[in-house]
């Protein structure tokens, strides 16, 4: 499911994270898988038939997703991923649905860990930033 070159890397990333202090274990190399890799084992609209395999794996990945469907948490993890390639291809992103792509980075955290949510809205400056920015254009906060 996951391509050997991928895995390597996480378990060579979990390697360094733990710097020789004990053994490296399944939970240090899924602590390091990319956000592609996430994207590629939740279930999509071409791949439907794996979905309950995935449900019954995935289910501590997002011990805390209460009720929410792993197809809305792959969702919101695809929202993410493109975000994050725009942004990485320094693409524009001034005509998207920023406040939405905030909700989805939060949607995601909270359903593998409210106190992980919780830090992240505590400490991004995204909102402030979001207010900051549509204050000043406020024709694209009416698109969005």
């Amino acid at each position: 499911m996951i391509p050997a070159d991928r895995l390597r890397s996480a378990r060579d990333h979990a390697a360094r994270a733990v710097r020789g202090r004990r053994r490296v274990n399944h939970d240090d190399v899924v602590a390091q898988f990319t956000l592609g890799v996430w994207r590629n084992l939740l279930p999509s609209q071409r791949h439907r038939w794996k979905q309950p395999l995935r449900e019954e794996a995935l289910q501590y990945a997002f011990a805390n997703r209460q009720g929410v469907r792993l197809d809305q948490i792959a969702r919101s993890v695809s929202i993410v991923c493109d975000f994050r390639n725009r942004i990485a291809h320094h693409e524009p992103v001034f005509g998207l649905d920023l406040r939405g792509k905030r909700k989805a980075m939060r949607d995601i955290l909270n359903s593998v860990s409210p106190t992980a949510r919780r830090w992240l809205v505590e400490h991004e400056p995204l909102s402030a930033a979001l207010d900051d920015f549509y204050a000043e254009w406020p024709d694209l906060a009416r698109t969005n």
